[in-house]
Parts: C-alpha cells; sequence; structure tokens
C-alpha cells in the first residue's frame, strides 16, 4: 500500500468551499484523500485572527483529537480590520520533509495557491507522486499543470449535490466528498 501524506490550507480550502456555498468536513476531507492508501499524516495549517485569536481555538482542539498535526498562528494585522496569515514556508519545510524523509510515495496539497507550484515540481522531482485537491475557483492553472493528478474537489461536491437533490434528500447541501 502506497504511504500517503496530506498538507491543508484551510483558508485556501475554505475560500474554495465558500464560492460553493458549502462549509468542509475536514474528517470526511481526510478521509477521502486518504481512501486506498496508507495515511501516515495529515498536516493543517490553521490561521488565526489577530482581532479574536481565542476564536479557532475549539476548531484546532478538535483536529488534534482527530489525529491532525496542527500548524496554526496569528496573522498580521491590515487596514480596515482586515488581516493576513501565510503559511507558505511551513508547508513547504513539512511537505519536503516528508517527501524526502519520511520516504512518502504520494504528498497531497490541499490548496490551489500557486505559490505551492516550485514544492510541486521538487515533490515530482524527487520521484514523489504530487496530487493537488482543490476547487477550480482556487486553484492554479500552472499548479495544476504541475502536479502528478487534480482532485477537483468542486465537480465532487456538485455531483454529489445534484445526485443528493435527485435523491430527494434533504442533505442536499452536504460537505463530504464520497469516492
Amino acid at each position: 500500500m502506497e504511504r500517503a501524506a496530506i498538507f491543508l490550507d484551510f483558508a485556501n480550502l475554505e475560500q474554495g468551499f465558500r464560492k460553493l456555498g458549502t462549509q468542509i468536513d475536514y474528517l470526511g476531507l481526510r478521509d477521502y484523500l486518504a481512501e486506498g492508501r496508507l495515511l501516515v499524516e495529515t498536516f493543517g495549517y490553521l490561521p488565526i485572527s489577530p482581532y479574536n485569536p481565542d476564536r479557532k481555538k475549539n476548531f484546532a482542539d478538535f483536529l488534534w483529537d482527530n489525529g491532525f498535526f496542527v500548524r496554526s498562528k496569528v496573522g498580521k494585522p491590515r487596514p480596515n480590520h482586515k488581516w493576513k496569515c501565510n503559511f507558505d514556508v511551513e508547508m513547504a519545510v513539512d511537505i519536503l520533509h516528508c517527501a524526502h524523509h519520511a520516504r512518502m510515495d504520494i504528498i497531497v496539497i490541499g490548496s490551489g495557491d500557486g505559490d505551492m507550484l516550485p514544492i510541486c515540481e521538487e515533490v515530482r522531482r524527487s520521484g514523489v507522486r504530487c496530487e493537488i485537491a482543490a476547487t477550480p475557483e482556487s486553484a492554479s492553472e500552472d499548479l495544476l499543470r504541475a502536479a502528478s493528478d487534480y482532485i477537483d474537489l468542486g465537480t465532487i461536491i456538485r455531483a454529489q449535490r445534484e445526485e443528493l437533490n435527485q435523491n430527494g434528500s434533504e442533505d442536499a447541501n452536504r460537505n463530504v466528498p464520497e469516492r
């Protein structure tokens, strides 16, 4: 069985899912991306608002309790009560460590951020499969071309929603992809 590690950029994924009008079930997403593989680790990168740093504490605890390795940090304030939090370096270090030292067969990057392009290319150069899981609305075309495979979460969610609507299910806004 192939060894896999998953890296989820919560801000990027949430942006894409917000455009689809749904939220993410991170446990369901992790299980979907790991299906048929030996999941070694799931990393989650959680941005924290500088204006309300305690808001996501329960969510971070939930992730830790469910086996995620959580990296969080407080973002930098910007004008008009906005803020920015960037995890590119942390993700790059973790991904390259797993690819080179932990001997993964597959790296799944849950982000469409174009800044992941050099990381994706390096992972593939080292002989490790690099898959990108994102929605088309939040994915860089260059990153998708560079990846070994693209898992289009938007298409999966739309197809699932359509199937549930056709079956008359009251759960048509469910957000867990199924394989």
